[in-house]
């Protein structure tokens, strides 16, 4: 390992979808997923389900400039700034749509966003278009307008409104793919603009092709006949296709990598036979075929007529591909033909998919040779799902699920247990419908069932609340709410769906009477109407989360009784901006209450603020303390310090390292091991110990002592793979080298020591209802409290068509309960959003100080990057902290304002790196990374000392630490206790394997604060000497040498 004296390196800084050529220049091409590659399993994850954005989108507004979307001003150029301030000085509610990849805006909407101009004549339309250009030209990074863009039509529409078509070009070559639409109100002004665009290109871009256009169309002659068959057509069919040879242009064509120029290419189309037609992008200079798709016209959108579950004829939308019509609805306006692959790879579209009567273990594609649908459930579930995207594109502007185009997946004929479910549930990925059993007759039959379960997936990718108690209670009555506004008939749930027999009323849930005709929660479709009868239930399974199904009931009546005040159109309105601009992971019914509130005043006035007030008033929620969310940690008192692994083992045969990371010389790397590790180490909160699996598979446990380390072997079994202790020492979580979906506890606080498996699944919005579709863990940490095992794991589905769903995700493993001093119930807690297409993340990591926040590894496969993810879980905000060029397996310093990982340097060698971070923990400040040393991986920060002690603890034991003398020690070991009156103590020492080797109780005071442990008796190696006053614990690691 090479140690660098405190060099900075620029690395790239912009958000995880930007422009990376400097990033790209340095990255090593990778054909498997790392995340799969790293961990050692025999699965290349690639991922066909397109769901939701990777990290959360936030609104910014600002006094003086355009709202801005889905990025912030920080992330502009200055010139585009200034543009922002400057451009629109009369204009009103001007909103600019920014994709966060180019930084170029692709939708922009106000009134009077131009003075008026005179439309009489096209040339005058053509004269206001350029002058709009000239204008908003900074912003979308276009240098000259008037060049760079030609009028290829104007239109006006029947309500007298102007719309004018531009299609990109430079030096008169068109840019393939980028065109805009401007678009004139009756008075003159433009009121909107639209499109998708690049930046200008270099002044000395070559547009002269070195290659010829014949040539080009060899080469795309070659590629298509590796896809598919070429016939030689007929004089017939050559008239009927308007084709006698293939067509070729000379295009500007934009790069498929982010960061990469664009490329100076011919557009081939070629049509090999009478059914397909290819478009081929040949690069002009090198003849590399850059991008081939099918632009074949027999597959595509239909329409069918079939009838539903309830006996009703739908028109559904499918699609026709290799004369077979699938149940695919590629007709919507989020539909991205360009990234789509048919049929299993689609990119915004509607896929209705059949478990066929499985626990949802395989899924297979409906599809038909005719276009007629008899199967009810798929028809129902089909529909439902369109109308309701439709309702949050109409209604609320929302595009899709995760509000970013996400393909919308629904699978019926689902079951539990090989039997009929009697459930409908949203996994994170998909809806899953089953078909009934005792109380429910298809599920997929009613239209509020699928409203409620896609509204779980867009407060998923909103709010993101929390499935337990309060929070989760507020999760379910956001589904409800918006099953009965999309299905607007009554305020009931599930009436078309139900059976009597198990549901008297005909109803699952009714919002205006929680009560549903019961007395209590003895009875079947029972809710609580109001505060007064709210139900306190375990977090278990078997208590439903806490109620999360029970307790909907009282915000459920507020609602209604909101909506009779004001209007289900005023009521939805305001429901939809608190769901996603106000409520929070652990918000509590008080903070549904301020944001309703809030979003009534924000949206209409004073009436609708009082009946805001009135309903929850009327409910039992009342004006008191909102939810506070998690508190955080004073840092640990003590010495910083980093471990590193050397990866360098021809020139340097140590392979572990600590070392200070301020301002480190090459004398300041410490060696402590020679033992090669298999992951990151974790350690203690006091930063004493570490533990580690190492290269062969063992468990080690060792010492962070700068002159006499002591190592042990936890584990001579060659099982494992990863390792976590939790902050004070009395726990591991470890993982196996097995395709084991399990995660393995151990309790070294008792003895013998305690073991726990713990089953992993993927949790549902289904009550009880559980998916199995994680293969195994691999990254494992506790959380402060030590309750909670923050992991990641390998998630896979297959389905008839021989491809497979395969993802990496990251979740919350409750694994003890502290206060009784047990194993807990294994309850596992969705932490990320659902993820586009092709996007993994793993090796996640606490803070050390808020228990909210995380970093992660993220890798977009359809692209090969990497970027680390800072997120506040309570929040969901997110963050790119860096660009990277490998899995930087992140650890937070000791004040969360810097954070360490691993990157690759351009020799393509490990290097360790530390970067600054904001306030907010999860954002980066400045560009400079420090590269601490090269030959290096696995860098995790841990500080050697103790955390201040809580100020009721402080009238007790004073601020000092505790003292340990000798240590090391042969003999005897004197404890000294600083105290501020007589109290009593417990004095335990503890082997590394956590057991017991001897206590004492005694009582110290101000006169006598020592305690006598001898140790003589004891073999040479590591202890931990635990100290318990009161309600508190204090650790200190000591040696014992002779």
């Amino acid at each position: 390992m090479k140690k660098n004296p405190y060099v900075a390196l620029c690395t790239v800084c912009a958000l995880f979808l930007s422009t990376l050529t400097a990033y790209t220049q340095q990255t090593t091409p990778v054909r498997k997923n790392p995340f799969t590659q790293a961990k050692g399993r025999k699965h290349v994850a690639t991922s066909i389900l397109a769901v939701a954005p990777a990290v959360p989108k936030t609104v910014y507004s600002f006094a003086t400039a355009p709202v801005i979307h889905n990025i912030t001003t920080e992330q502009l150029s200055a010139r585009q700034r200034e543009a922002l301030y400057a451009m629109f000085p009369s204009a009103q509610k001007p909103e600019f749509y920014f994709d966060a990849t180019s930084k170029i805006p692709f939708f922009v909407q106000g009134q009077k966003l131009s003075r008026a101009y005179a439309l009489t004549t096209n040339n005058q339309v053509v004269s206001a278009t350029q002058d709009f250009l000239q204008r908003i030209a900074p912003v979308l990074t276009i240098e000259n307008p008037n060049q760079e863009f030609a009028v290829t039509s104007v239109e006006r529409d029947a309500l007298g409104k102007t719309h004018v078509r531009l299609q990109q070009q430079y030096n008169e070559i068109p840019v393939w793919g980028c065109d805009a639409v401007v678009h004139f109100n009756t008075d003159g002004t433009v009121e909107t603009y639209n499109g998708r665009t690049v930046a200008s290109l270099d002044a000395n871009y070559v547009t002269v092709p070195e290659i010829t256009g014949e040539r080009a169309v060899d080469f795309a002659l070659d590629k298509v006949n590796t896809v598919d068959r070429i016939h030689e057509l007929s004089a017939t069919a050559q008239t009927l296709l308007d084709y006698t040879q293939p067509q070729r242009e000379l295009v500007i064509f934009p790069s498929r990598t982010v960061g990469m120029p664009p490329s100076l290419a011919w557009h081939i189309t070629v049509r090999p036979n009478l059914v397909s037609r290819w478009e081929c992008f040949i690069d002009a200079k090198s003849g590399k075929v850059l991008f081939t798709y099918s632009n074949s016209c027999p597959d595509g959108p239909k329409t069918a007529q079939a009838p539903d579950l309830n006996s009703s004829t739908k028109t559904i939308n499918t699609y026709q591909f290799q004369n077979n019509y699938w149940l695919i609805d590629a007709s919507r306006p989020m539909f991205n033909n360009t990234q789509s692959q048919f049929p299993n790879k689609t990119v915004g579209t509607i896929w209705t998919l059949d478990s066929k009567q499985t626990d949802l273990q395989d899924i297979f594609n409906v599809t038909t040779t005719t276009n007629s649908w008899s199967d009810r459930s798929s028809v129902s579930a089909h529909s439902n799902g369109a109308t309701t995207y439709e309702y949050f594109r109409q209604v609320h502007a929302r595009n899709s699920i995760d509000g970013n185009g996400g393909t919308i997946v629904s699978v019926i004929h689902v079951t539990e247990g090989g039997q009929g479910m009697d459930n409908a549930f949203w996994n994170g990925k998909l809806m899953a419908y089953g078909d009934g059993l005792q109380a429910f007759k298809p599920l997929a039959g009613g239209l509020d069932v699928a409203a409620h379960e896609m509204t779980h997936g867009v407060t998923e990718n909103s709010a993101a609340l929390v499935y337990l108690s309060q929070s989760g209670a507020i999760n379910e009555s956001m589904s409800d709410v918006f099953g009965c506004m999309v299905d607007r008939d009554d305020w009931l749930i599930g009436e078309d769906v139900v059976r009597t027999s198990a549901f008297p009323t005909g109803a699952l849930r009714n919002m205006e009477n929680p009560h549903n005709g019961g007395n209590s929660l003895n009875d079947r479709g029972w809710q609580p109407a109001h505060m007064n009868e709210y139900q306190k239930l375990p977090e278990t399974q078997d208590g439903d989360n806490g109620g999360v199904h029970v307790n909907s009931g009282i915000p459920n009546r507020a609602c209604f009784l909101l909506a009779q005040a004001i209007g289900k159109e005023k009521t939805e309105k305001i429901y939809y901006r608190t769901l996603t601009s106000y409520l929070t992971k652990s918000s509590q019914f008080i903070d549904l209450r301020r944001a309703v509130i809030r979003s009534a005043q924000e949206l209409y006035g004073t009436s609708e603020v009082t009946a805001a007030g009135n309903a929850f008033d009327a409910v039992g929620i009342t004006d008191g303390s909102g939810s506070t969310g998690p508190k955080d940690q004073s840092p640990v008192n003590g010495t910083e310090w980093i471990l590193l692994h050397n990866t360098d083992f021809q020139s340097d045969p140590n392979s572990l390292y600590i070392v200070k990371p301020d301002n480190p010389q090459t004398s300041d790397f410490h060696p402590i091991s020679k033992t090669k590790v298999n992951r990151r180490p974790s350690v203690v909160d006091d930063g004493s110990v570490a533990v580690f699996v190492a290269a062969d598979n063992t468990l080690h446990a060792i010492t962070l002592n700068t002159t006499s380390p002591q190592e042990s072997i936890l584990s001579t079994s060659t099982v494992w793979e990863n390792v976590a202790v939790s902050r004070d020492g009395n726990r591991l979580a470890v993982v196996s080298t097995e395709v084991d979906s399990s995660i393995w506890v151990y309790n070294l606080a008792v003895t013998p020591v305690a073991i726990q498996r713990f089953y992993l699944y993927t949790p549902t919005t289904g009550s009880g209802v559980r998916n199995y579709t994680i293969q195994f863990a691999d990254a494992v940490e506790w959380d402060f409290s030590g309750q909670f095992v923050l992991f990641d794991a390998f998630n896979s589905v297959s389905n008839n068509q021989g491809d497979t769903l395969e993802y990496w995700n990251i979740g919350m493993l409750r694994a003890f309960d502290v206060a009784g001093k047990k194993f807990s119930d294994g309850l596992v807690l969705n932490l990320i959003p659902t993820l586009d297409q092709g996007i993994d993340v793993g090796n996640p990591t606490f803070s050390k100080n808020s228990p909210n926040i995380i970093a992660f590894d993220m890798f977009d496969s359809n692209n090969d990057r990497y970027a680390i993810i800072g997120m506040n879980t309570e929040t969901s905000d997110g963050a790119v902290i860096t660009l990277n060029s490998r899995l930087g397996t992140p650890s937070y310093g000791k004040n969360d304002n810097r954070i360490a990982f691993t990157s690759y340097n351009t020799n393509n060698q490990p290097v360790a790196k530390i970067l600054q971070l904001k306030t907010d923990k999860i954002s980066p400040l400045g560009t400079d990374a420090i590269v601490l040393a090269t030959d290096a991986e696995y860098p995790v920060f841990y500080t050697q000392g103790q955390r201040p002690v809580a100020v009721e603890e402080e009238q007790f034991v004073k601020q000092q630490l505790i003292q340990c003398a000798p240590n090391p020690a042969s003999t005897q070991l004197t404890v000294t206790i600083p105290t501020e009156r007589q109290i009593p103590v417990t004095v335990t020492l503890f082997d590394v394997l956590g057991n017991s080797i001897s206590t004492i109780q005694t009582e110290i005071s101000p006169l006598q604060p020592h305690v006598d442990v001898p140790v003589s008796q004891c073999p040479d190696g590591a202890y931990m000497l635990r100290v318990t006053m009161q309600n508190t614990q204090r650790s200190v690691p000591v040696m014992i040498l002779r």
